[in-house]
């Protein structure tokens, strides 16, 4: 009998890893995780936001973004704000840290950033909802921590003069 229990306790733990290992490769969770990263990322920046495709690669703590786009506060005929034809992250894992994940690596292929400073004043960068904060999107920038940080063939322009550049950076610790 005992042998039996331990039989099909061994089958119901294997049908169960087997099942989380197809939950965690299904499209449907892939879906919904591209769903709920968009939405953070709109309620966050106040402003509309485009995934094409989300890739991840759980054994390896990698998350792959294709065809992301943030539109800012566009007026006809302007471009987006930011355009990345791919976004690629790597988590480290750490357990024994307040902060359980760090950033280990980002690298940004085809990076585009426009902003419009108009002549009313106006930017096109965008208003996040809700109170204002104590401290400014530059804090957090500060508080960043990348083990390497990868530009390639990144775009930024400011009222239409462009700058094109590849920047890497390692052990970006600001």
């Amino acid at each position: 009998m005992s042998r039996r229990w331990l039989l099909a306790a061994a089958l119901a733990a294997a049908a169960a890893v087997a099942a989380a290992g197809l939950v965690l490769q299904s499209g449907w969770l892939r879906e919904r995780l591209r769903a709920l990263a968009l939405d953070a990322i709109e309620r966050h920046t106040g402003s509309r936001a485009a995934i094409g495709r989300l890739d991840i690669d759980w054994l390896r703590l990698r998350f792959r973004v294709e065809g992301f786009r943030l539109d800012g506060r566009p007026r006809p005929g302007e471009a987006p704000l930011f355009e990345a034809a791919r976004i690629t992250a790597r988590l480290s894992l750490r357990p024994f840290s307040p902060r359980r994940f760090a950033l280990r690596e980002v690298a940004l292929e085809a990076p585009r950033v426009r902003i419009y400073h108009r002549e009313d004043g106006s930017t096109n960068l965008p208003q996040p909802p809700g109170p204002p904060r104590r401290e400014t999107p530059v804090a957090d920038l500060v508080r960043l921590r990348i083990g390497l940080l990868e530009l390639r063939r990144a775009h930024f322009e400011l009222n239409g003069r462009p700058l094109g550049f590849d920047l890497r950076l390692e052990g970006f610790d600001l």
